[in-house]
Order: C-alpha cells, then sequence, then structure tokens
C-alpha cells in the first residue's frame, strides 16, 4: 500500500508500478487519491491504453475498490494499492444494491472534482516533461 496519494504506471524506471511489458510507454498511467478517497485513473498520452471492468479507457474514470484494471497484460489490484474510506466503499455497495441516480449537488461536486483533476493530471504531464 503506498502512502501517496498518486501511483505513477508506466516502463520507466522513474515510475512507481514498473513494468517490463512491451505494451506500456514510459510513462503509461497516474492514479490519483484526492482528500475525500476517492480515486481517479488517467492515461498520461494518447496512445496509452488500459481496460477497466472490460472496457477501454478513454477519459479520466473514477475507481472503486472492487474494478478491475487491466493494463497490457498486467491485472492491478485496485484495493491493495490505496486506503479505502470505510465510508466509500459502504457508500458504493449501497448504490449498487437501491440503483438511485446522484442529485445535482453531488454532480456539480463531481464536475469540479473532474476540474480540479484535469489540472493536475496536466500540471504533473508539465511537470515531467521538464523532467525528463
Amino acid at each position: 500500500m503506498f502512502a501517496k496519494r498518486y501511483i505513477k504506471i508506466g516502463a520507466a524506471a522513474a515510475n512507481d508500478l514498473q513494468f517490463t511489458d512491451p505494451e506500456l510507454l514510459p510513462f503509461h498511467a497516474l492514479l490519483l487519491q484526492d482528500s475525500n478517497g476517492t480515486v481517479f485513473f488517467s492515461l498520461c498520452v494518447a496512445e496509452a491504453k488500459a481496460i477497466l471492468n472490460g472496457n477501454p479507457v478513454e477519459q479520466i474514470a473514477m475507481l472503486s475498490s472492487e474494478d478491475h484494471l487491466q493494463i497490457g497484460a498486467t491485472n492491478l489490484a485496485i484495493k491493495d494499492l490505496f486506503e479505502w474510506p470505510e465510508q466509500q466503499i459502504t457508500e458504493s455497495i449501497n448504490a449498487t444494491e437501491s440503483g438511485k441516480s446522484t442529485d445535482s449537488s453531488t454532480k456539480r461536486g463531481l464536475s469540479l472534482q473532474l476540474v480540479l483533476i484535469y489540472a493536475a493530471v496536466a500540471l504533473l504531464l508539465i511537470l515531467m516533461a521538464f523532467y525528463v
């Protein structure tokens, strides 16, 4: 389990999770956990590919502890990478059981979080460009 709130994934040695899979790019993807414990997944470059729960990832995706993430030939156990808040695990179980949709205030909060995540990812990509 990682203590920091982001995990870099790729083939380069500078990544937190480095894999020798030939399908992985040097800086392939990024996992980011916000202050609420929500985990987001983003590909670092357009050529990068990943599969989340059997579907290709094309944008930033919000993850739950039970999601299955495949990058190249590697399957990642998402629940083992971060500390998942008890409340988030309970909410995801209740949401799947009840089938209720989120209200508009929650959607606005998620939109704001996504904007912040996009900004953070863009900043990290810019910093990584200067690092390389």
